[in-house]
């Protein structure tokens, strides 16, 4: 299993991708123009993959679209508010962001429900 933490904006989204150790395979920001992209880098890692993002406004189509890809076996909705008093930092990037959200993922400490 690996663990796929996408800091979502309006316009993109930064996924940073976890092995079990918590080693940072690769990360990547995405532009909600071309959707099929998210498709075509999840699925390069042809292992199960387990997805957090924050439940922000217009999360829907993003759900809908994991749960078409094959190799997403969990999608976990976090509540944002949650998530920032849990992983505060003082600097903050859309890169750290999306760690940070695999990182809690990983050790099972997210604040949300799953599908």
């Amino acid at each position: 299993m690996l663990y796929v933490g996408i800091d979502y904006h309006k316009r993109y989204s930064v996924l940073t991708v976890l092995d079990k150790a918590g080693t940072v395979l690769d990360q990547r920001r995405i532009h909600h123009t071309h959707p099929e992209a998210f498709r075509q880098y999840l699925m390069r890692f042809k292992r199960s993959l387990s997805v957090v993002y924050e439940s922000s406004f217009n999360w829907s189509w993003l759900y809908e679209l994991l749960e078409a890809i094959p190799c997403v076996q969990r999608i976990t909705l976090t509540n944002p508010y949650k998530v920032r008093l849990i992983a505060e930092a003082q600097i903050k990037t859309d890169k750290i962001d999306s760690r940070k959200l695999a990182e809690l993922l990983r050790v099972n400490l997210y604040p949300g429900g799953s599908r």
